[in-house]
């Protein structure tokens, strides 16, 4: 079968992976989703005589992805976690090869963390940020290098080397090895001595779940880095340990013969699946939480639309079925319950709404044309007919927990008249239209799903989740109140509750990178919301302008409150003279501007 070719690759619109995405010269989509490479120069530069052990973490999630990493330039936020990082580890560097065991203290390092914010690549990261921008990046990364002091003491370490490099490191008939070694120390055990591996990590913690399916990528780098340690020595580490210096979680890893092997197969394959890519030149797709990301995610025809969060479960589906996977009987309830996800993927590729209306227009710019498969479509009305059926006797009916999507500002500025309050007041039902609701089981408060009548997954109204929905719902009916609507109805109130969602899942977005009713962070948000509400009263009664400008102005607002929270908490480290920096800028600052 001959796999069709797109006439061309749409232009690329702004993305969260920087400012602009470059056009990919020598590159094009397949109809199945996958990536072409047409140019002889760039496929000659795909070739890899060595691997790493990030390159193979890349091609086990995307090859796509990983290809566009090596044509297209990349330019990190200074703020985002790798530079951090990179920066932290540069401290760590010094202190651990440069300080004697006794001598490292917290003052030391809190030294050799200074020395680097005197070097060439921090003042070029910190050229790139305004005085606040300056002091989160300050105070991030001195965060980063303190942490190591909750994790162990640096007095008892017995360094070895520190920044270990490998340079095409053979480790089999198959493979070479590329990378660097944080850190190896030797450690005294009774009469015995053992090597052990130590990695750095400043990002996220998640501990490791085996029942997921999924590989213990970070403990794979360790044992791999063993192996290219023993190559290169002659000597076998036997511990290895993962410092998580930003979260202070510590994890050890297996560093037997049995796991090591496994580990160094596993990246071989990766590099095999690689070099097979570049023979073909065709490197697959693989969409899931981190397509947000990607620079090619606005040209991927499968990758993932708006909320990594929203829509993962969607998205696999979408390429499962349209490569003709069938769906087991869990992953078929997971499916129902993202439904509205794909009803979203449904009216968007049909121009029914616009991103905004479907509240899946994120800190990038819209994909304009998602590709819908049909398989997926078909799925999806199979799922209605069947929810027409069982919905059709009397008995049986209930209310929709995920009504579909509506407009946004325009219904709201609808519900909520552009008459005086007082007026449209009067013209207000006093009650909501009565519903037959059939009963529905509760679950555990963490779990935000419950099965329903027929495996229907349904929202668990005895979880944190419900709680946080509840709570927003009668925010949005207190805050009509208020403005004079003196009985809201249900319209009015779900219009009201939907702008207020999308401004809490934003903000939380913008400090968490993700989004959950249930969460800490949602909740916190949920109350600056009600403080915001205090500062800046609802537009009732004016035009859809008016209430734009309202919700425009203050979605970003309630991030700023929210950014401005995690800053004060992170405040201890910061020089007298770039407090002062800021302070200076903002005490003069004019009246006026986006929040005012």
């Amino acid at each position: 079968m001959t796999t069709q070719i797109l006439a061309q690759t749409p232009p690329p619109a702004p993305s969260s992976y920087r400012e602009k995405t470059l056009p990919l010269t020598g590159l094009r989509w397949s109809t199945d989703g996958r990536l072409l490479v047409t140019s002889d120069e760039t496929a000659a530069s795909l070739n890899r005589r060595a691997f790493s052990v990030s390159a193979g973490q890349a091609i086990a999630q995307c090859q796509a992805k990983w290809l566009a990493s090596q044509v297209v330039p990349r330019e990190d936020d200074p703020l985002q976690a790798a530079p951090l990082g990179v920066h932290a580890h540069a401290a760590l560097e010094s202190f651990y090869r440069d300080v004697p065991a006794a001598e490292r203290t917290r003052e030391a390092l809190e030294a050799h963390v200074r020395q680097v914010f005197l070097s060439p690549e921090f003042r070029a990261d910190q050229e790139k940020l305004d005085p606040d921008g300056r002091i989160t990046q300050e105070l991030k990364v001195m965060d980063f290098a303190l942490g190591v002091l909750e994790l162990e003491d640096p007095t008892q370490v017995n360094v070895i080397e520190v920044e270990r490099r490998f340079k095409a490191v053979p480790l089999n008939t198959f493979l070479n090895l590329n990378g660097f070694i944080d850190r190896v120390e030797r450690l005294f055990t009774g009469e015995s001595e053992e090597v052990e591996i130590t990695d750095y990590k400043t990002g996220k913690y998640e501990k490791f779940n085996p029942a997921f399916g999924n590989r213990d990528e970070k403990a794979d780098q360790i044992r791999i880095y063993g192996r290219g340690y023993e190559k290169q020595t002659g000597i076998r580490p036997t511990r290895g340990q993962l410092l998580y210096t930003g979260a202070r979680a510590r994890t050890e890893v297996d560093m037997s013969v049995e796991a090591t092997d496994d580990s160094v197969q596993w990246l071989t394959d990766q590099y095999q699946a690689q070099q097979r890519a570049v023979e073909a030149r065709e490197f697959t797709t693989n969409p899931g939480p981190l397509c947000a990301w990607c620079p090619l995610v606005n040209a991927c025809p499968v990758g993932q639309i708006g909320s990594p969060k929203k829509w993962t479960n969607a998205d696999k589906f979408a390429l499962e079925l349209s490569n003709g996977v069938a769906l087991t009987e869990k992953r078929r309830a997971w499916m129902l319950k993202d439904a509205v996800s794909l009803r979203k993927a449904v009216a968007a590729a049909s121009g029914q709404f616009s991103p905004d209306q479907l509240g899946i227009a994120g800190s990038r710019e819209f994909k304009p044309a998602p590709v819908v498969p049909p398989l997926v479509l078909a799925a999806l009305e199979r799922h209605e007919a069947e929810e027409a059926a069982a919905t059709a006797p009397a008995e049986r009916a209930r209310i929709e927990t995920s009504p579909p999507p509506a407009p946004l500002i325009q219904e709201i500025h609808a519900m909520t008249m552009t008459a005086a309050p007082q007026q449209a007041a009067q013209q207000m039902p006093a009650q909501a239209p009565q519903q037959q609701m059939t009963p529905r089981p509760e679950g555990r408060p963490f779990d935000e799903i419950v099965n329903g009548p027929g495996g229907v997954p349904l929202l668990n109204l005895n979880s944190y989740a419900a709680t946080g929905v509840f709570g927003l719902v009668g925010l949005a009916g207190e805050s009509l109140t208020k403005a004079g609507v003196a009985a809201p109805t249900q319209e009015q109130i779900l219009a009201l509750a939907r702008v207020f969602a999308r401004m809490v899942q934003r903000a939380e977005a913008g400090i968490t990178s993700a989004t959950s009713w249930s969460s800490g962070a949602n909740t916190r948000i949920r109350g600056l919301l009600r403080s915001v509400l205090e500062q800046r009263p609802l537009p009732v009664g004016a035009g859809p302008e008016a209430w734009n400008v309202w919700y425009q102005t203050n979605g970003p607002y309630l991030m700023v409150l929210a950014q401005s929270a995690m800053t004060v908490w992170d405040d201890n480290a910061i020089s007298v003279e770039l407090l002062m920096e800021s302070l200076g800028t903002a005490a003069t600052a004019q009246k006026g501007g986006p929040f005012a």
